[in-house]
């Protein structure tokens, strides 16, 4: 077992406020990262806040809004395609297959949706819905009752079938192999087959807490005890463990080789995932409920500020920042040439989706004849 916990009694380490360009004057810029600093391309407004996070999928980003609006925009033109509003308002973030999009409403209902914005059937779920929606390969799969797991064919709602879990759900659904993965409060994995059997229970030694990440064979996990962990699905072993003092809040996000973790007491821990060994570790200046957008050479961390940070991935020093002037209420997304961020203004109940890009590289004097 590894300790990282104790390096937080290093004491309140923040990030420096001064900005540090990526690239040193005079050279020519590197062919992968984004130049800083950070510039506005454009910003749409949005009347609402979201529901969880921004959904992107070839080249378009989906989202829900608390107002009760459905909405998509091609991220290449940066113009919206369609807004649908929902009766009963929607209840979670929607979630994109290749052909539809499913959501919850606030009335136990499930929608879904083609691409195009079409409602192509909706229905009523007999059960108190309890978590984030799942679409994948043909079925939808969601959490009830607390301790309900069910199964519905995507093409017309059907139920496939039901699972009672023996404790409370903690976590979002994850689909690993067509078959369904989360935690529970008792402190178990559960790995359930495609017919909706138990394949296997996986004990964890403290309750399951946030979002899971799946990435091939492995399963990456916090626990409410103050560690993150990774389960090897294929052979139902655990392969490391860390301590990480505050709890895991929010997605766990991850690259060729590193793993990225932000806790409850405000660090950003960037870790192997092959060993769980430390690379380095990040004080940030406000709590961030977000998973971070990692980028072919920098990590971007929306906090509760108005303020996104910029990492350097291979180090975690510092390289800048982009103050939005309002608080960010999502996580970033990186989606083509651009990292798209989103904010909202409680007092006036306005929000703005904000395309921010690199700053263009100096362009080479003209050579003379």
């Amino acid at each position: 077992m590894k300790t990282i916990g104790r390096i937080l009694m290093i004491g309140a380490v923040l990030l420096s406020p001064a900005a540090c360009s990526l690239f040193k004057a005079g050279k020519a810029a590197p062919p992968r990262g984004f130049l800083l600093p950070l510039q506005e391309e454009l910003r749409l407004d949005v009347d609402a806040e979201l529901i969880g996070s921004l959904q992107a999928r070839e080249g378009k980003v989906y989202f829900s809004t608390r107002k009760g609006m459905l909405c998509a925009v091609d991220a290449a033109s940066k113009k919206v395609l369609w807004k649908v509003e929902a009766k009963p308002p929607a209840a979670s973030p929607p979630s994109v297959g290749s052909d539809r999009l499913v959501f919850a409403d606030k009335d136990n209902g499930l929608v879904c949706l083609a691409l195009d914005g079409k409602t192509l059937w909706a229905k009523k779920i007999p059960a108190k819905l309890s978590g984030e929606v799942v679409l994948d390969s043909g079925r939808i799969y969601l959490s009830a009752d607390d301790s309900d797991i069910l199964a519905l064919n995507a093409a017309d709602g059907t139920e496939a079938w039901r699972f009672r879990a023996g404790g409370t759900i903690r976590t979002p659904l994850v689909i690993w192999n067509f078959q369904v993965v989360f935690g529970t409060a008792e402190g178990k994995i559960y790995v359930l087959d495609p017919q909706g059997k138990g394949r296997a229970t996986v004990e964890t030694g403290s309750a399951v807490t946030g979002p899971l990440l799946i990435e091939k064979n492995r399963l990456y996990y916090g626990l409410a005890e103050g560690a993150f962990r990774c389960l090897d699905l294929a052979i139902l072993k655990h392969l490391w463990k860390v301590k990480t003092g505050g709890v895991p809040t929010s997605r766990p996000a991850i690259d060729e080789r590193r793993v990225y973790v932000v806790t409850s007491n405000n660090v950003l821990f960037c870790l192997d995932k092959r060993n769980g060994n430390l690379d380095w570790w990040r004080m940030l200046s406000a709590r961030s409920p977000f998973s971070p957008a990692v980028g072919d050479e920098q990590v971007f961390v929306a906090s509760l500020s108005s303020v996104l940070t910029v990492l350097k991935k291979a180090t975690g020093e510092y390289a800048g920042a982009y103050d939005a002037g309002e608080q960010l209420r999502s996580a970033p997304v990186r989606i083509g040439d651009n990292i798209l961020i989103h904010t909202y203004i409680q007092e006036t109940a306005k929000g703005a989706l904000i395309f921010l890009k690199g700053t263009p590289p100096p362009e080479e004097p003209a050579k003379k004849k």
